[in-house]
């Protein structure tokens, strides 16, 4: 009797979870029932051009039982960078047993694939600008994460962007926003010192970048009209999204909701 219970009630749970991611991933395209004896669905993403994940719930998940993740991609992908999705989602499954793990392996998948893709377009970029001669490479980025509330780090994501001329705004509190702009060596450089504050989640949500034609300052590229970080209160959400408007920016803004083609 008591493993009915827990069986049912794991089921419930299960259940909820579906809705809820669901109501999430709720573009066209994204969400994809599953048929079969066990609770299944898999999630479709348009990161490194088609990217797949398969969710299937064993009876006992989440009290006892990890979830099983395959992660698909439909595009040009090397085959040690689909597998290290693949182990990026088990282990994000196995630590979390016993809760609901589901959004945990999409944000782990999905920012493991936003590095991949920065990456191959860095190496994409750099190449072309050796062989253009062009030596200024101008960026933006968007990311989201779960919160912002440490004082210590929002202090470091201001002090950082005054040192190496990263333009933006962070909206601190729960999510956090941050959207930066800056040389590609500044902003790189930066971006990788934020992520060693060590997150709940944080996710880049948009990339864009424009190369400086010769003969120009890339300042003049810049859309913002600061070259530091500037912080807004927790509640001003719609006073990023004007920001943003002002600056030709809010299809970024936008990614940061999940609104719009693409994400």
């Amino acid at each position: 009797m008591d493993g009915r219970r827990h069986t049912s009630a794991n089921l419930q749970r299960q259940l909820d979870e579906v809705e809820a991611l669901r109501s999430i991933y709720s573009g066209q395209g994204e969400f994809e029932t599953g048929y079969g004896g066990s609770v299944s669905f898999t999630v479709h993403l348009k990161l490194l051009e088609s990217l797949s994940i398969q969710f299937t719930f064993p009876d006992d998940y989440p009290e006892s039982q990890a979830v099983a993740v395959n992660v698909r991609c439909h595009g040009s992908v090397a085959r040690d960078q689909l597998d290290s999705l693949n182990r990026a989602a088990a282990s994000v499954a196995e630590g979390a047993l016993g809760q609901e793990s589901t959004l945990l392996v999409l944000q782990k998948v999905q920012d493991l694939a936003w590095r991949i893709s920065e990456s191959d377009q860095t190496t994409q970029s750099s190449n072309a600008s050796s062989m253009s001669g062009a030596s200024q490479l101008l960026k933006r980025k968007l990311f989201w994460f779960h919160h912002i509330k440490s004082t210590r780090k929002r202090k470091c994501i201001v002090e950082w962007g005054k040192e190496l001329r990263v333009g933006g705004y962070c909206k601190p509190g729960f999510p956090g926003i941050l959207i930066i702009e800056a040389e590609d060596t500044n902003i790189t450089e930066y971006v990788k010192r934020v992520r060693h504050l060590r997150w709940q989640a944080m996710n880049l949500r948009a990339l864009e970048e424009e190369q400086c034609p010769a003969g120009r300052n890339i300042d003049e590229l810049r859309r913002f009209k600061t070259t530091q970080i500037e912080e807004l209160g927790e509640t001003d959400m719609s006073k990023l999204a004007a920001l943003c408007r002002e600056a030709a920016l809010e299809h970024m803004f936008l990614s940061a909701l999940k609104i719009g083609s693409g994400h």
